[in-house]
């Protein structure tokens, strides 16, 4: 049996470090109230899910790009597999580009 642990966080300095790029976190009129973001409709955000093996379990770890940017296309799209599976140790990762509805 494999169980699957997901934890929200934050990607955005992740992306940013990760591309070698800087930039001002843009928030596009997203409320952050503690733990809660309001205004998500249509907004764009990018997320990275590495999967690390922990013994017998496979252990994955949502980092997301909500409020904190609207993840820029040319920063998503420097990321490639090895830049983020070497850091986060993974044995493999999904990501993905998307706008909420």
């Amino acid at each position: 049996m494999v169980m699957t642990f997901i934890r929200a966080g934050a990607l955005a300095g992740l992306i940013l470090v990760a591309s070698g790029a800087s930039a001002e976190a843009e928030t596009s009129g997203l409320i952050i109230k503690g733990n809660v973001i309001e205004g998500v409709r249509n907004a764009r955000y990018c997320e990275i899910i590495p999967i690390v093996r922990d013994r017998f379990h496979l252990v994955a770890t949502v980092y997301n790009t909500l409020g904190l940017n609207d993840c820029p296309a040319d920063v998503w799209a420097a990321i490639t597999e090895d830049s983020m599976k070497k850091p986060f140790g993974a044995i493999t990762f999904c990501s993905t580009a998307r706008v909420t509805s």
